[in-house]
């Protein structure tokens, strides 16, 4: 037996009253809308529409008696019946799992099989069993208006509950995973402490934890109380979960619902044009500068079907400056130069609930038009210069005439102009901009460096991210530093410490972010190399050598950790499973329109371009120095800055090479390139001052006569592109 469960009536009363609240209120006006205010047109009743109750438990019913506007009629007296004497409810809705001791002033609740047996009492209604349930209709009535039924139950204590799928007609067997709008039968069965099935525990509750991954009715399959029919909706999987009980609920073991995952993305052209320069393909269009090319994309699960509705996917640009891509795949020329479009599929907007990256084919693109005119780049120092090191070097100067505060400074240059300039909370080690080129990250010993590009101001510094910047995010969302003892991810808000237990990711020298920034590969000094994924451990593997570079192909089918003379290359599937290696590298960076790796190695003094199956032919160019690759906006050269007092030009694919001397026989230090194809090349001139040289673009380019003087060595350089 069981008395009042106040707990148990003060729960349902809160749930009950909110319910009636978002019905509303109605009433007001004309005489015929007061009569209506008081009429009674529905009954509703809660729980509905069943309550499972174990026996002798006690719970509190709530109804209310409501008018045709679905406001409550207060003044409407609420009755409540029971169809089975063996579950007993007052006048005021407390329902018994049993008889009352007393239906007018109750006490005690008999569970069936107790409670007095003596005359005026009746006999003891049969105990309940495992096969011998016992249920009743339980209904509430007011002004003749009678509310839908509860079906309440009565049944044994329940120990477990568990799901199983079932063979979906037309199907013979249970398929390990389910096709778009297919759809999966779960039964639910309940069983005693002793393992025997338990008949009749009412209805059963219902849950996907994801429902863009499947959806599945919250009270099962209609005309059933043990089953519900899972319906897939996008690739992923989700548990699905039954559950029972009001007043002691039980859940069961989540089942997991696959929906069969992507498996293939396809992007190509469509309707390719043979009148455009260069003429289109399947795999290559044109577009101008201010208009748009809409591309298709054919997307497959495991089992070869064709998805007809497409899961969320993430478009990619390999040069977001040249042309950037929406949503839907449509590509909008920006500026004149080559692009590469692919399509990924990343958790959780897609395979949701796994790991489990998917990347399309890369598309290529030309976009034509007139080149821009305004170029701009970015120039600072570090101190002293990390390689090598001088202890003469110095990065701080005079801000102005009136101050005696040395600051170190970030200079902006616009075209052959020198800015004013911003100073910096420390001196950098490192400067890398984002791909929207509205934040330059600079990396120092007391934190990662923040500096507004658009509005060319300080924003602050990251004390908890100490160390070089080594990537940057292409969606601007994500930068990694090293400060060589650990490696640091910084996400717009918070710092995260990678680490795979107490491994710590020592001698980082180089990092890379996938074209959709979804998975992170980082390459150490020691051989090791890094996996990261959203939400996941990172993982590492350790091939051996000293790696300096590191990439992933333009698609972001494969991902690269690159030494002089070999990289070794991995898949993006979860285990990050080895891809096999090739016999150049070095220096490495993505093609931006096709997918491949155009990799430099200057200790022997060759290039090369490794393909995406993989392989690689290098190309002997003779001896030269590099610390920085920059591609330019076509695609065709590649020019190897850094450490000497010439530029190397490579046409990419061959050993063609050009050179250009700095003027004044200045050493170059760091660079970059601007859409337009201008290069900007750092120089130290003395421990306290420094020079930009500016390249014009082009295989014939040369350097400006007169660089462009700075009061800091030159060291770091970037630009926007």
């Amino acid at each position: 037996m069981q008395f009042l469960n106040s707990r148990a009536i003060a729960a349902y009363a809160l749930v009950f009253g909110l319910v009636v609240l978002m019905t509303g209120c109605g009433g007001g006006g004309s005489s015929s809308n007061k009569k209506a205010a008081v009429t009674v047109t529905q009954v509703v009743l809660f729980p509905s529409p069943s309550i499972s109750l174990q026996p002798g438990e006690v719970t509190q019913l709530q109804s209310a008696a409501l008018n045709v506007n679905g406001g409550q009629v207060f003044t409407a007296t609420v009755t409540y019946s029971s169809s089975n004497p063996a579950i007993q409810v007052t006048s005021t809705g407390l329902l018994c799992a049993g008889r009352w001791d007393n239906l007018a002033n109750p006490v005690v609740c008999y569970a069936p099989g107790t409670g007095p047996n003596t005359p005026p009492n009746p006999a003891p209604d049969p105990p309940v069993g495992a096969a011998t349930p016992i249920s009743s209709n339980i209904t509430a009535s007011a002004a003749g208006v009678t509310s839908p039924i509860t079906v309440a139950s009565i049944h044994v204590p329940i120990a477990s509950l568990a799901i199983t799928p079932q063979i979906t007609p037309p199907l013979s067997s249970i398929p390990s995973c389910i096709s778009e709008g297919q759809t999966q039968i779960y039964k639910a069965i309940a069983k005693d402490a002793g393992g025997n099935t338990i008949l009749g525990v009412g209805t059963i509750n219902w849950q996907s934890q994801n429902s863009n991954v499947a959806t599945i009715p919250a009270n099962g399959d209609t005309g059933q109380t043990d089953q519900a029919t899972a319906t897939a909706v996008h690739p992923g999987q989700t548990n699905i979960i039954a559950s029972i009980g009001t007043i002691s609920p039980i859940a069961s073991t989540p089942a997991i619902f696959k929906q069969c995952l992507v498996n293939s993305i396809v992007v190509s052209v469509g309707t390719p044009s043979s009148t455009t320069t260069p003429p289109e393909d399947a795999t290559h269009f044109t577009v101008a500068t201010g208009a748009s090319r809409a591309l298709t994309v054919v997307v497959k699960d495991t089992t070869g079907a064709t998805l007809t509705t497409l899961p969320t996917l993430s478009w990619n640009s390999t040069q977001p400056s040249i042309a950037g891509v929406g949503t839907t795949g449509s590509v909008n020329g920006i500026a004149p130069g080559v692009v590469g479009i692919s399509a990924s599929c990343l958790p959780n907007n897609c395979n949701s609930g796994t790991n489990v990256i998917v990347t399309s084919n890369l598309v290529s693109g030309t976009v034509t038009g007139t080149a821009p005119t305004s170029a701009t780049a970015y120039v600072t120092c570090t101190d002293p210069l990390p390689s090598p090191a001088d202890a003469t070097h110095t990065c701080t100067t005079q801000p102005s005439s009136t101050s005696n505060v040395t600051q170190t400074q970030l200079f902006p240059i616009n075209g052959t102009t020198l800015g004013t300039a911003i100073n910096l909370a420390h001196t950098p080690t490192s400067m890398i901009m984002n791909k929207q080129n509205n934040k330059i990250y600079l990396g120092s010993t007391a934190g990662l460096m923040i500096v507004d590009a658009a509005a060319n101001s300080f924003t602050g510094t990251v004390q908890t991210a100490p160390g070089d910047v080594l990537a940057v995010a292409p969606n601007g969302n994500a930068v990694v530093i090293s400060n060589t003892t650990d490696v640091f991810l910084y996400n717009g808000s918070t710092v995260q410490t990678l680490l795979n237990g107490a491994n710590h990711i020592l001698g980082a020298k180089a990092a890379a972010f996938s074209p959709d920034s979804g998975k992170l590969i980082v390459a150490t000094s020691s051989g090791q190399v890094w996996f990261e994924i959203a939400g996941a451990t990172p993982t590492f593997q350790s091939p051996g050598g000293s790696f300096i570079g590191a990439a992933f192909f333009p698609s972001g089918s494969l991902q690269a950790a690159s030494a002089a003379g070999t990289t070794q290359l991995f898949g993006i599937d979860p285990a990050n499973t080895s891809a096999g290696s090739v016999g150049c590298g070095g220096l490495v960076q993505p093609l931006p329109n096709v997918d491949s790796l155009y990799a430099a190695d200057p200790g022997a003094g060759s290039v090369c371009v490794i393909d995406n199956s993989p392989a690689a032919n290098p190309f002997a160019i003779g001896a030269f120095t590099a610390k920085d690759i920059l591609i330019d906006p076509s695609g065709t050269l590649a020019y190897l800055v850094g450490g000497s007092n010439s530029v190397k030009v490579n046409t990419i694919g061959s050993g063609t090479v050009g050179t250009i001397l700095l003027t004044n026989g200045d050493t170059a230090t760091t660079g970059g390139i601007t859409t337009n194809g201008t290069v900007y090349v750092g120089a130290k001139l003395s421990a306290s001052s420094g020079a930009v040289h500016v390249i014009s673009a082009g295989a014939s380019g040369t350097d400006s006569a007169t660089p462009i003087a700075t009061t800091i060595p030159a060291d770091l350089v970037v630009t926007k592109k």
